[in-house]
């Protein structure tokens, strides 16, 4: 079977017609012919279902004698993929090294001893996260043998890397594709498309790559393979958004922390959420009212709720996991800025800062607070807006707001609103309350 010619496509289907058996000879007479064909092909081909065929095209690679082939054989054996593709690039090992090739020499292109230069030219973009941290990586590549090429990528920002490929492209190609990404992300209003700055792109893909490689979860086929030529740098980059809003000048503004909820009206956060298992002990509670024949004194019900928010909050708002909630808002309020909208850029800003070691106490956080309400409410399958409506009334009133019950007793300066947590001076300054 001649496979020259066929896009992957294509030279999938007619393989599975033919069967796995067909595919060692029609690849060895293609990397005879063509290696680069062939070793995009097998990645193709390794990559997806059925897995009879992804196997054999992954042992397959012993006949493409490129030290790029060994690369690909090596993260393939050492992923989280199914037995046949890990057994059949295993067996691609063993034949290469034979032939005296291996994962960790030079490229053919390159002479003994070279080492690799950055090629990460930018320019780069990234989208802003869904609910479980996830964010695309775009970033344009000039490859030593390849020419211009582009890499895309999906990075948790808890520091997994999900996804990786690179293609050839061309600058013109790469610009319609973002270009055609922010259009269909626009249109739907839940995604935010935006340019960093080169090295942020590349901490970002590095350091969730070398997070994978500790765990021993393997990285994708692609970053195998190219992933040294993607030096990322030695210091970790300031986050982007600290180029356009100062931070102090957020920071003592009090009243950006206080109205930092507001930023879930934003259409690019409205589906932010904790997870069920995370909001459970208050889920747990919320359902024992429901079903609970014995009726507790208001104190006692609104103990036992605090206690269960005290819990959540400090168990998602502290430690590594706070890191994690301060760098997504500092990725917010990066793309709010740069697409103009610096008011909930601000208030994003404003909850990441707060959520620094000496920062408010998490369970004193306005925006942490209403993220809990809302992943409770997801939780429960209310709607949030009604169930806060309802937690401002009655017992639990001010359970979700900080400092509340005291700024409604404390008087307020005309002219100037109250401020939950925060009191008025003579001269119209708001200042937190000791």
């Amino acid at each position: 079977m001649a496979l020259a010619g066929l896009s992957p496509a294509d030279a999938r289907a007619a393989l599975a017609r033919a069967g796995p058996a067909a595919l060692p000879p029609s690849l060895r007479s293609l990397a005879e012919a063509d290696p680069d064909a062939a070793l995009s092909l097998i990645e193709e081909l390794a990559a997806a279902p059925p897995w009879p065929l992804a196997g054999a095209a992954a042992e397959a690679l012993g006949a493409v004698r490129l030290p790029a082939a060994a690369h690909l054989a090596s993260a393939l054996a050492a992923g989280e993929r199914p037995r046949e593709v890990r057994r059949g690039a295993r067996r691609a090992l063993h034949r290469l090294k034979q032939a005296g090739i291996h994962a960790d020499a030079a490229s053919r292109d390159e002479p003994a001893g070279a080492v690799a230069a950055p090629v990460a030219t930018g320019p780069a973009f990234l989208s802003s996260c869904d609910p479980d941290g996830a964010r695309l990586l775009w970033l344009a590549l000039d490859i030593p043998g390849s020419g211009r090429s582009a890499a895309n990528g999906v990075v948790y920002d808890s520091g997994r890397l999900h996804s990786f490929t690179i293609t050839r492209q061309s600058r013109a190609e790469f610009d319609q594709e973002i270009a055609r990404t922010r259009s269909e992300m626009a249109a739907r209003g839940a995604f935010l498309v935006t340019e960093v700055p080169v090295p942020y792109a590349l901490h970002l893909l590095t350091s969730a790559a070398q997070a994978a490689i500790a765990q021993q979860r393997g990285v994708p086929a692609d970053y195998a393979v190219y992933g040294r030529y993607l030096a990322g740098p030695e210091e970790p980059p300031l986050p982007p958004v600290y180029d356009y809003l100062q931070a102090t000048e957020v920071r003592f503004r009090p009243d950006l922390l206080d109205r930092s909820p507001e930023v879930f009206d934003e259409s690019e956060m409205r589906g932010w959420h904790l997870p069920a298992d995370v909001v459970s002990p208050l889920t747990t509670v919320f359902r024992d009212r429901e079903t609970s024949t014995l009726s507790l004194p208001p104190e006692a019900e609104r103990d036992r709720l605090s206690a269960a928010l005290r819990q959540v909050v400090a168990s998602e708002f502290h430690g590594e996991q706070g890191v994690r909630w301060r760098r997504r808002l500092e990725e917010m309020a990066y793309h709010f800025v740069r697409h103009d909208r610096r008011w909930p850029a601000q208030l994003a800003l404003a909850a990441a800062l707060a959520l620094e070691p000496e920062g408010a106490p998490p369970e004193e956080h306005p925006w942490s607070l209403r993220l809990v309400q809302r992943s409770l409410a997801r939780a429960l399958g209310v709607d949030p807006a009604e169930f806060q409506r309802q937690q401002d009334q009655g017992a639990l009133a001010g359970l979700w707001t900080p400092g509340s019950e005291a700024a409604a007793a404390a008087p307020t300066m005309p002219g100037v609103p109250g401020m939950p947590g925060h009191e008025a001076r003579p001269s119209g300054l708001i200042i937190p309350r000791s």
